[in-house]
């Protein structure tokens, strides 16, 4: 029983951990053969995109509504940059990003994230 407690204390802990390290990231996101990347607006790195189930319904949006592939979408969301190895196309960007929660999406690029 205090294996399963101390368990369990560990998995809240790292929980927390992990949720106090993640950021609010505005900028373009895109999709495409070979393609699934963030671009943070003002920044010249750009990132591979990761998303379980938080990021579906923003990625299910951008196939129905795209009117191309590649097509820039503002988004806004919840994440933090993963100090991971990737492999295949993810090798070209300069790192991978994990969405944990999608604020907002929109085809309409704002202004000052051009």
């Amino acid at each position: 029983m205090k294996i399963l407690i101390t368990l369990l204390v560990a998995l809240y802990t790292s929980s927390l951990y992990a949720a106090s390290h993640e950021i609010i990231y505005k900028g373009i996101y895109s999709w495409g053969p070979e393609v699934h990347s963030f671009k943070p607006c003002h920044e010249k790195t750009d990132y591979w995109v990761s998303f379980n189930w938080a990021g579906i319904k923003m990625h299910n949006y951008y196939k129905n509504e795209q009117n191309s592939p590649y097509q820039p979408m503002y988004i806004e969301f919840r994440g933090q940059i993963l100090n991971e190895i990737v492999d295949g196309f993810a090798k070209q960007y300069h790192g991978l990003i994990r969405i944990s929660e999608v604020e907002t999406h929109t085809f309409m690029i704002p202004t000052q994230c051009n």
